[in-house]
C-alpha cells in the first residue's frame, strides 16, 4: 500500500501549547473528522478516543517539561545571584 505519509512538527514554547503545523494539522484534522486520509475509510471511534488520549498524554507532558524548566530556571538564577554576592564580597574584602 503506498499511502502518503505526512510529517508533524510542533511549535511550542513553555508558555504555550503545541500547535500542529500545516500538513500535519490537515491530517489529523482529516482523522477527527471521521475520516482515513490513508485508506478513505470512516475513521472508528476507538481512533478519535487514542487520538485524544495521546493529545492529554502530550499535554500532560509538556505541562511536565515546562515545570521542569521553571524550576531549573529559578535554581540558576538563584545560583548565578549567589555567586555574584561572593564575587562582590570578595572584591570589597580585597580592598581593604
Amino acid at each position: 500500500m503506498s499511502g502518503r505519509r505526512s510529517s508533524l512538527s510542533f511549535s511550542s514554547s513553555p508558555d504555550s501549547e503545541p500547535r500542529l503545523s500545516g500538513e500535519g494539522r490537515r491530517s489529523v484534522d482529516l482523522q477527527l473528522n471521521g475520516h482515513s486520509e490513508q485508506n478513505g475509510v470512516d475513521a472508528s471511534g476507538d481512533q478519535v478516543q487514542r487520538l485524544e488520549r495521546e493529545l492529554n498524554r502530550a499535554r500532560e507532558e509538556k505541562e511536565t517539561l515546562a515545570t521542569q524548566y521553571r524550576n531549573l530556571l529559578a535554581k540558576l538564577t538563584q545560583m548565578r545571584t549567589s555567586l555574584g554576592n561572593k564575587l562582590q564580597q570578595d572584591a570589597v574584602s580585597s580592598v581593604h
